[in-house]
C-alpha cells in the first residue's frame, strides 16, 4: 500500500470544501480506511483514490467553464441574477457522504432553452453571444427588483 501524498491530501480537503463536508472529514477518513485512520495523512493513496475521483464525478455533473475562461464573470453575472429572482434554487441533499448543498438550474435552463436570445443553455454561449445574453437578462432583473423590491 501507497502512503497518502501531499497532492492527494490537497485534493481531498479542496474537495470536502467543495462538497461543504468538512465537518464531516474525520468520519469520511474512518470509514475509508475501516476504522484504521483518524486522520487524513494516515490514509492509502489506494483509499483515497476512489473517493478522490467519485467527488470529482459528482462534482462535474454540470459543465463549467474553466477559470482561465473569459466568459467566466458573465456566466457567473447571470447566475447571480437568476439565484437571487429563485429561478435556481439551492437544497440540501443526501450524497454517500453525508449532507450536501445541491443547486436546481431546471427552471433556468428550461428559460435558456426556450427564452434566451439564442435558445441553448448558457454553457453553450460564446463571448460574443454572451454579451447580448447579459444584457437581456439584466433587463428581466432590472424588472423583476421593480416589482419585489
Amino acid at each position: 500500500m501507497q502512503p497518502i501524498n501531499q497532492k492527494e491530501i490537497a485534493a481531498f480537503h479542496a474537495l470536502l470544501k467543495q462538497h461543504g463536508i468538512t465537518d464531516q472529514k474525520l468520519d469520511i477518513v474512518q470509514q475509508l480506511s475501516n476504522k484504521r485512520a483518524s486522520s487524513t495523512k494516515d490514509l492509502y493513496s489506494e483509499e483515497v483514490q476512489p473517493w478522490i475521483i467519485a467527488m470529482n464525478k459528482a462534482k462535474g455533473n454540470r459543465q463549467q467553464a474553466p477559470a482561465t475562461d473569459p466568459r467566466q464573470r458573465m456566466i457567473r453575472s447571470i447566475i447571480a441574477m437568476a439565484r437571487e429572482m429563485g429561478v435556481i434554487t439551492r437544497h440540501q441533499a443526501v450524497t454517500p457522504t453525508g449532507l450536501a448543498w445541491k443547486s436546481d438550474y431546471t427552471k433556468f435552463n428550461e428559460w435558456m432553452l426556450k427564452s434566451s436570445t439564442r435558445k441553448k443553455l448558457l454553457n453553450d454561449y460564446t463571448y460574443t453571444e454572451l454579451t447580448t445574453l447579459v444584457t437581456q437578462y439584466r433587463n428581466i432583473y432590472t424588472s423583476w427588483l421593480r416589482k419585489h423590491h
